[in-house]
């Protein structure tokens, strides 16, 4: 009987430790993709506006749940050419610092440059130990 407990007790350890493992892996993995995710849709902007694709400027605006893909000058909810990324559930879009203000990147034609540089901070909505922080230098290259 008692070695069937120690057993037991011995499983339990060990599957409190696999669980907690598998637990800071799934939450590493999944900002990990987040920031791909959000590299890749600034990425897609800026080549698109460097390109001149139909003639335009392009941007990305950020929600705390979401990053939009718009063409400038400027952000405008109601347009229909619009392509918006959801942010996994569980991260949220916190503490975002551009030059001058407000919640928009926009690309310069020709240059991919944008006057819009700073940071912001890719982070589960619960809080945690690791945010990753994303960064829009000057000359539009983002970064992690």
């Amino acid at each position: 009987m008692l070695e069937v407990v120690v057993v037991i007790s011995i499983g339990a350890v060990l599957a409190t430790m696999a669980f907690s493992s598998l637990r800071t892996f799934w939450r590493s993995r999944t900002v990990d993709v987040g920031v791909e995710n959000v590299l890749s849709i600034f990425s897609r902007a800026r080549l698109d506006t460097i390109s001149s694709r139909d003639g335009n400027a392009y941007g990305v605006h950020l929600e705390s749940d979401r990053l939009i893909l718009y063409v400038g000058p400027t952000y405008d909810a109601a347009t229909t050419t619009n392509v918006t990324m959801l942010v996994d559930s569980a991260l949220r879009i916190k503490y975002v610092s551009l030059e001058g203000g407000g919640t928009d990147v926009l690309f310069k034609k020709w240059t991919g440059g944008t006057d819009q540089y700073g940071t912001f901070v890719l982070d589960f909505a619960s809080g945690t130990t690791s945010p990753a922080t994303i960064t829009v230098s000057g000359t539009g290259i983002s970064a992690f």
